[in-house]
């Protein structure tokens, strides 16, 4: 019974990302003919947001009426894609529309929504499905609330932390899902140092690949530099994290160093797509955030896997029937 309801509330998370009590908002936004492609892993990081991020907005929500009236909110995605990903055939939306979704169940909505994508046709068509959800009266909160760059995040994040610096009293929801080390360490440091809440993906385990080439026949220059920014140290230094263990180590030790709050679980492929696993890892400016519980509650997520995710999806699809024997 456990099992099975385990996949039931992977079978929810699912909906909710394929919008399927909103299949008509669905269908414009698929209309958009631009998707980011992905794999059957990658919507359990976009889960993890959806679980966290509309408990986060009542929470601080409630802070707001009580304490701090003029808070200030924030969510700030530097890697926003295109709005919405492909998998095999079928499509979640991506983790802005995720986001403000997610929104949508507390009464608090975010004040900005701060997005940025390098590749030009993803901005473009982020752009369109934002203006089509503004159409919408339950989405029309976000008209006027959102900025989006079109430019590396590292050099949009650094903009965003010069925004957020000018305001007093703010909070944010950062998600921060680069692809490998897509992401220095010195632009996520200015965001660490201000007050407020992140989701992190590390790849560890490529990581920890790439510095193994290093260490047995070099790598090019350019992987070398962007190894050497991602982690924040240079070759002699990461040269000796020559495990996956080792590189997630360093890297929540480099985030302890602002953050009081952390919390890392792991996110698995599983054995059909040859063992990749990345970590998602949580922290927060607060020692004791409101919100710990719900975050807690994230490590049952570490049971399902990219096969749990693609068989859900293939019996949406009516490719098969429930099991319950993983």
């Amino acid at each position: 019974m456990a099992k099975k309801k385990k996949l039931e509330d992977l079978d929810k998370r699912l909906d909710i990302l394929m919008m399927k009590n909103k299949r008509d908002i669905m269908k414009e936004l698929c209309e958009i003919d631009i998707y980011n492609k992905f794999n059957p892993w990658t919507p359990l990081k976009l889960i993890a947001l959806s679980y966290f991020a509309g408990p986060y907005l009542r929470i601080i929500g409630n802070l707001k009426n009580k304490y701090y009236g003029n808070l200030f909110v924030v969510y700030i995605d530097v890697f926003a894609g295109s709005g919405v990903n492909k998998l095999n055939g079928s499509y979640t939306v991506g983790s802005p529309i995720v986001a403000i979704d997610s929104a949508n169940t507390a009464e608090c909505k975010f004040d900005m929504i701060y997005l940025a994508d390098i590749e030009k046709t993803y901005t473009e068509a982020l752009h369109k499905r934002l203006k089509l959800l503004e159409k919408y009266e339950e989405y029309s909160w976000i008209r006027g609330r959102y900025k989006i760059y079109e430019e590396d995040a590292n050099k949009a994040l650094l903009k965003i932390v010069k925004e957020l610096n000018r305001i007093h009293y703010k909070n944010y929801l950062a998600f921060i899902d680069p692809y490998k080390c897509d992401m220095e360490w010195s632009s996520l440091a200015e965001l660490l140092k201000i007050r407020g809440d992140l989701l992190i993906t590390h790849q560890a385990r490529l990581i920890a690949k790439e510095i193994g080439r290093y260490r047995s026949s070099g790598l090019t220059e350019n992987k070398t530099d962007k190894i050497t920014k991602y982690l924040g140290i240079p070759p002699d230094e990461w040269i000796k994290l020559n495990t996956e263990e080792k590189v997630k180590n360093f890297y929540i030790a480099q985030i302890k160093k602002y953050k009081d709050f952390v919390r890392v679980w792991s996110v698995k492929s599983g054995r059909k797509h040859k063992g990749y696993s990345y970590y998602l890892i949580f922290c927060s400016s607060q020692s004791n955030p409101k919100w710990k519980g719900i975050i807690e509650n994230l490590a049952r997520f570490e049971d399902f896997t990219g096969d749990l995710v693609q068989h859900c999806i293939d019996r949406t699809l009516g490719k098969m029937r429930r099991i319950t024997d993983y």
